[in-house]
């Protein structure tokens, strides 16, 4: 696919691993009319890079974004113990890589194994492919790693012309990544296991779920915690918990698992005595655990 790129003195930067014709800003009048006056319909002509008026593209389809569009916008979420970032905009040189960098570096002081999903990812340049690999490296020394989700296919042409698809793990969704991380651990079948029951909290609390996780710790629980049913279903495939911990009121749809045992939380549990109620906690699921071998669920409160 052959794109136009008009090179101004507000950006010059061609896309990596595309056939470009290149014309300069002095030649804008010889293209098309509605390249010169640009519109949402230029398919035709590939991917228009940069054009004067404060338009710029750089999606296969030929789609134009305002500057507006392209400024890099991250959120991110834990999935147990997997950070997914979120990424929507460019990954360039300058204050998008800075606030890449600021984001994942406070984000992930929590847990080395992150999940970057780029689908509405419009723009990496050099520096930004270089950014994910810092983060990659980084992660990988802290034994865990970095893997790509729902990669844009200019992307994935950029990462294989790079030699750099083989040191990237890359999946068709986040939930694939996510469970990618799991399988490479121990499994409960296996010889080595991890020592301590796995528990699974879901409840829309962020504050709940921290008092839970420390809680359960401090007995000497792995705890693994979301706000979001979609992600504890992610979770229970993956992870495969030894008790599930619902409280508040998630939003829940379809059976929870017929497989583990689970523990519905006093609804008093947010406002009530943090001593007492985590007493009670830890008291009622013991039994559960001791039993979580037996095939069947539970659910109590």
């Amino acid at each position: 696919m052959t794109a136009v790129i008009v090179l101004t003195s507000y950006e010059n930067r061609a896309i990596l691993g595309w056939d470009t014709t290149v014309r300069t800003e002095q030649t804008l009048t010889e293209l098309p009319q509605e390249v010169a006056n640009p519109t949402r319909s230029l398919s035709r002509y590939g991917t228009c890079a940069i054009i004067p008026g404060h338009y710029r593209a750089s999606r296969p389809s030929g789609a134009f974004f305002t500057d507006q569009d392209m400024r890099l916008e991250i959120d991110s979420r834990l999935v147990g113990d997997v950070l997914v970032v979120r990424c929507r905009g460019r990954i360039v040189a300058g204050a998008e890589a800075e606030l890449f960098h600021n984001h994942l570096n406070t984000a992930t002081q929590g847990t080395p194994a992150v999940v970057l999903e780029l689908a509405e990812t419009q723009f990496v340049d050099s520096s930004g492919i270089g950014t994910l690999v810092r983060q990659m490296t980084h992660a990988r020394s802290r034994g865990g790693d970095l893997k790509l989700c729902r990669v844009p296919e200019f992307l994935t042409k950029t990462l294989r012309m790079a030699s750099l698809n083989t040191i990237f793990e890359s999946y068709p969704s986040d939930a694939d990544a996510i469970e990618a991380f799991y399988k490479s651990r121990p499994s409960k079948n296996s010889e080595v296991s991890y020592a301590s029951p796995t528990i699974l909290c879901l409840d829309p609390s962020g504050d709940v779920l921290a008092f839970l996780r420390e809680l359960l710790r401090q007995a000497g629980y792995r705890v693994l915690t979301t706000r979001m049913w979609p992600d504890a279903k992610i979770l229970l495939k993956a992870a495969r918990p030894d008790l599930l911990i619902i409280g508040g009121k998630p939003r829940v749809s379809g059976e929870i698992t017929p497989n583990i045992p689970t523990f519905l939380l006093d609804e008093q549990f947010s406002t009530g005595d943090p001593g007492s109620m985590g007493l009670t906690l830890l008291e009622k699921i013991a039994p559960l655990l001791s039993r979580r071998d037996k095939s069947g669920a539970d659910a109590i409160r």
